[in-house]
C-alpha cells in the first residue's frame, strides 16, 4: 500500500472512531439522565406518600411507565450503536482489503 493511501485510511478510520466515542459519550449521558430521574423520583415519593396516596400512586405508575419506556429506548438505540459500529467497521475494512489488492 502506498503511504498516501495508508494515511487516507488511517485517516478515515480515525474519523469513524471519532465518530462512534461521541456516540458512545452521548449514550452514557443518557444513561446518566436517567439515573439522575429515578433517584429524584425516588427520593421524592417519601414525602408525595404523606400528603396523598393516590397522588403517589399515580404519580409512581407515570414515572414507572415512563423510566420503563426510557430504558427500553435506550437499550434498543445501544443494541442498534453496536450494529451500526460493527457494520462500518467491516465496510472500512473491505474498502481497505480491496485497495490493497488493486494496489498490488
Amino acid at each position: 500500500m502506498k503511504p498516501n493511501q495508508a494515511e487516507t485510511f488511517l485517516s478515515a478510520r480515525i474519523k469513524l472512531l471519532k465518530r462512534h466515542l461521541l456516540e458512545w459519550k452521548t449514550l452514557l449521558i443518557n444513561q446518566r439522565t436517567v439515573r439522575v430521574f429515578a433517584h429524584e423520583n425516588i427520593d421524592t415519593l417519601p414525602s408525595l406518600y404523606c400528603n396523598a396516596i393516590k397522588a403517589s400512586a399515580d404519580l409512581s405508575i407515570r414515572q414507572a411507565s415512563r423510566l420503563g419506556g426510557l430504558l427500553m429506548s435506550q437499550q434498543e438505540e445501544l443494541g442498534q450503536m453496536k450494529a451500526r459500529h460493527q457494520q462500518e467497521d467491516t465496510d472500512l475494512e473491505q474498502i481497505i482489503k480491496i485497495s490493497e489488492e488493486n494496489s498490488n
